[in-house]
């Protein structure tokens, strides 16, 4: 049972005999209530606050002639902390840490008491033991629109170093150390003359450029190897009857490494005739799955999550959440993913308007994305700090 108040442990009297030594903190003079304990002080560790973490025991022994039962509470003999448990299974005191209690990295410490109990329930000695739980902490990766994508430092990374996107997935760094809200550059048909950043969101319009790319890269962002999975959430909204945003995750090993699936999403307006969600480069045959019952009503903001698992190369599973809801509005698994295009950006996430011949104009909020794949409930109130959502 979790946040228990308090468990206690019985015993026959004659199973408690004997033994002795041990000490204590306090006791009843004519009682001896002396105990042992295999452990003094627990530690947890936990990745994020999405991990589970063993359960780990505490045993109680050389249990004096009074003892007839242990009781384990916090040092004033009430509840226990909220984000630990106790189940008790013999003479052991099984205690279970929750790091989904917490939102975001940091160390926890408490105190429980394990206390000895004659007959009439009396306590006759206690002792003292420390728990810990640290935990690292969803190691999200970052794009707030504070400035445009290629500027040097508007993105940080997972690590907690800063980094920029590329344009249109070219070689080089393509980037701006300008911090001007527009950026006039074109590399062959890569054109983002119109796009700008004001109060914190990134504006992307390429209806004036019909049949060119206007999208960012940014490289390396999953691990080699399988399984792998990867967590998107985003924040944007239509401002036109054509094409949203568009993301995509570019599935296969890092630095130019054997190439691995390719998943894009499109967010499109209501008005528009594939309406709603639509999923390209889903499997060879459709090549395009659409969900016209999530739509993105012109103007309207929506907190779209994407969650994309890897078992190897063209297998896996991909679910997208709108606006929280514990239920995904696409849940679907793959069997012949299409592959990454070859090449330094075969392990990367883009975004924008991805694909030449297809145009729109909408606004990003932020974008942000981790390692793991995670469900919108466990991402509940865990999000990085000061970013609107709809329903996180």
């Amino acid at each position: 049972m979790r946040h228990l108040a308090w468990a206690v442990l019985a015993c026959a009297l004659v199973a408690c005999g004997g033994g002795g030594g041990g000490g204590s903190s306090t006791s009843t003079p004519a009682q001896n209530g002396n105990f042992d304990l295999s452990t003094y002080a627990l530690t947890f560790s936990a990745a994020t606050p999405l991990s589970t973490v063993p359960a780990q025991t505490v045993t109680a022994s050389n249990l004096g002639p009074d003892v007839a039962a242990i009781r384990v509470s916090n040092t004033s003999g009430g509840a226990i902390a909220s984000w630990l448990s106790i189940s008790i299974s013999g003479s052991s005191a099984i205690i279970t840490a929750y790091p989904s209690t917490f939102n975001g990295a940091a160390t926890y410490d408490t105190v429980v008491r394990v206390a000895s109990l004659n007959s009439s329930g009396q306590q006759l000695s206690y002792k003292d033991v420390t728990v810990q739980l640290t935990i690292a902490g969803v190691a999200w990766g970052s794009y707030k629109a504070d400035a445009m994508p290629n500027t040097s430092g508007a993105v940080t990374l997972a690590s907690g170093q800063s980094s920029q996107f590329l344009l249109c997935n070219s070689s080089a760094s393509s980037s701006s150390s300008s911090s001007s809200s527009s950026s006039s550059s074109s590399a062959g048909s890569c054109v983002l003359t119109n796009n700008s950043v004001s109060s914190g969101v990134l504006t992307i319009d390429s209806t004036a450029a019909v049949g060119d790319s206007n999208s960012y890269y940014l490289r390396n962002v999953l691990p080699d190897g399988y399984p792998k999975s990867i967590t998107t959430v985003f924040r944007t909204r239509s401002l036109s009857t054509y094409n949203g945003l568009s993301v995509m995750l570019n599935m296969g090993e890092s630095n130019g490494g054997a190439n691995g699936g390719r998943m894009q999403i499109y967010v499109q307006d209501a008005t528009y005739a594939n309406n709603g969600l639509v999923l390209w480069n889903f499997d060879f045959t459709p090549q395009a799955v659409s969900f016209p019952g999530v739509a993105n009503p012109t103007t309207s903001w929506h907190t779209y999550q994407m969650t994309v698992t890897m078992t190897n190369a063209t297998t896996g599973n991909v679910k997208v959440y709108v606006d929280g809801a514990s239920t995904p509005a696409v849940n679907r698994s793959f069997t012949s993913l299409e592959q990454a295009t070859a090449g330094v950006a075969q392990n990367s996430i883009a975004f924008g308007e991805i694909n030449t011949g297809s145009f729109g104009r909408f606004d990003l909020d932020w974008i942000v994305w981790t390692n793991g794949a995670y469900t919108a409930t466990q991402l509940k109130t865990k999000l990085p700090s000061g970013l609107t959502s709809e329903g996180y």
